[in-house]
């Protein structure tokens, strides 16, 4: 396991086949700096990711249950179209209000 991480440290790619390359070490790298270039570092790199299991037909790549108020957000549909979406700013709660509030709502219970 040391030689593995030794070895995968710092490539720039992310989990293929279930062994960790090193995406996630720039990643956490980047993320360090700034919440907001972390934010948009990690969706990129999700998006690399989806795109390598659609490619190797992992079932990581789907949802496995309805996840949104979308049609592209129910069970067995892509989750890239909603890392897509996210790079132009379009997320559940951008144009669902029931979701906006339903996620206050969690939010507000978790602080309590």
């Amino acid at each position: 396991m040391g030689t593995q991480a030794e070895t995968t440290a710092f490539v720039p790619l992310p989990k293929v086949g279930g062994i960790n390359f090193g995406l996630d070490d720039y990643s956490k790298m980047l993320t360090s700096t700034s919440t907001a270039f972390g934010n948009t570092v990690l969706l990129y790199a999700q998006i690399l990711q989806d795109f390598l299991n659609i490619v190797t037909f992992n079932g990581a790549s789907r949802y496995q249950r309805d996840a949104g108020p979308y049609a592209w957000e129910e069970k067995d549909d892509l989750k890239i179209i909603d890392h897509l979406l996210k790079t132009i700013g379009f997320t559940g709660s951008t144009g669902d209000p029931e979701t906006v509030l339903k996620n206050l709502r969690a939010s507000g219970e978790r602080v309590r």
